[in-house]
């Protein structure tokens, strides 16, 4: 039997990566989907909707920060695969409805238990790809969640019309379970494992299990620019699940829209990242290290200025409200990649991309759990305007903290 090519194996793993990427997010962004409901149907607060919310993102930063680098020490299969089939546990656990406290519980375990499929696409893509051709496949991993989420949000608000919000989280349980199983059986971590070779490859050092995590969190933490970088990513997240958890209720009890309609629209918010992810992480790497902080700066506040725009000018028609969650999309996950795509080429060379990765997206989600936490007591005290002038705010300083990430520091 002829074996196949490394690049064939490497169109099977993107293939295969992104697939399983697409279905965690059904698992992930159903509550944008579902909140209308659960928020009428058991009466909960803006407070208790912003709590709710921040445990997934709480969960998400935690496992970030763990997860990571059990990726680099365990291999993406074992840790994506566990992943799996925890996330689609926990999302059964939430359709149960028992009670408050059960169903908080459970997604904050969802939110850990999701926390590792972005360190596990980033180890497996430092593995099948060399230095300066990450982008693309990255971007494109990146893409399937982005249009899973513009899926899940208006198919999703159709089903609970019809059976009920439970059925919100009992569809992506039911799938995730299979998913993490397969992933765990089958998934191929590195060329190596299919008898390629891979230089590029940077194994983890035979250590004591303490001293390689005390050595790897120091490498990456100690670094000023590093955290500079997070602290931006950190304000781009604020703002995405300020979109995710916010603006279909926002569109709902401010501007009038029912609930498929406003699920719709926010639908348009992913749809935007999912067009512009590839071709801006495929220029991340084309026009090379120094045009990164100006495509993340430029996002972030483009996507500040909309928010500002849909705050203070409410009454728009629905062709520009859709234009202004468009530019929102395109600012803010259309950029995701490209934070990614900084730290894998950064710390790729040491062979700490997973816990650099981790590291990362656990500043995000914080600023994402800081977010549901905020915006609901500001609803709550004060107004919607109030909230989202919070987020213009957050987004302008992200664009700054751009300004150390130059090429020169990437390379170093």
């Amino acid at each position: 039997m002829r074996r196949l090519t490394l690049r064939a194996y490497r169109a099977l793993i993107v293939a295969a990566a992104s697939t399983t990427y697409f279905l965690f997010y059904f698992g992930r962004y159903n509550y944008s989907a579902a909140g209308p409901f659960i928020k009428s149907e058991l009466l909960w607060t803006p407070l208790m909707w912003g709590v709710f919310t921040s445990l997934l993102t709480t969960g998400y930063a935690v496992g970030q920060l763990i997860n990571g680098f059990l990726v680099d020490r365990f291999g993406p299969r074992r840790v994506w695969g566990l992943g799996g089939i925890l996330s689609g546990l926990a999302n059964l656990a939430v359709s149960s409805g028992w009670s408050y406290s059960v169903m908080a519980t459970a997604w904050g375990i969802n939110g850990y238990a999701q926390a590792t499929g972005a360190p596990s696409y980033s180890r497996l893509y430092s593995n099948w790809f060399p230095e300066g051709r990450r982008g693309l496949p990255a971007s494109i991993t990146n893409s399937s969640r982005l249009i899973a989420a513009s899926a899940c949000l208006p198919l999703l608000s159709l089903v609970a019309v019809a059976y009920g919000w439970r059925m919100c989280f009992i569809i992506p349980g039911l799938i995730l379970i299979p998913v993490g199983a397969l992933t765990l059986l089958l998934l191929k971590e590195s060329p190596s494992d299919v008898g390629l070779e891979a230089p590029w490859v940077k194994h983890p050092v035979s250590r004591k299990f303490r001293e390689l995590v005390r050595e790897s969190y120091e490498l990456i933490w100690s670094d000023k620019v590093f955290l500079s970088h997070a602290l931006s990513y950190g304000a781009a997240q604020f703002i995405c699940f300020s979109i995710y958890a916010w603006i279909p209720i926002y569109l709902v009890e401010v501007l009038g829209y029912d609930p498929v309609t406003a699920a719709s629209l926010t639908a348009f918010f992913p749809v935007a990242g999912a067009i512009c992810a590839v071709p801006l992480g495929y220029l991340a790497d084309k026009l090379g290290f120094g045009i990164r902080r100006y495509i993340l700066g430029t996002g972030l506040v483009g996507a500040s200025l909309s928010l500002l725009i849909l705050t203070y000018v409410p009454n728009l028609p629905t062709l520009a409200t859709v234009l202004l969650i468009l530019a929102c999309g395109a600012g803010i996950e259309g950029i995701d990649t490209v934070f990614f795509i900084v730290v894998m080429d950064k710390y790729g060379k040491t062979g700490r991309v997973g816990t650099a990765y981790g590291s990362l997206n656990a500043v995000g989600k914080a600023f994402g759990t800081i977010e549901g936490l905020v915006l609901g007591a500001i609803i709550g005290l004060l107004s919607w305007r109030e909230a989202l002038t919070t987020c213009v705010a957050v987004g302008l300083a992200g664009a700054l903290c751009q300004i150390p990430v130059t090429a020169q520091w990437i390379r170093k």
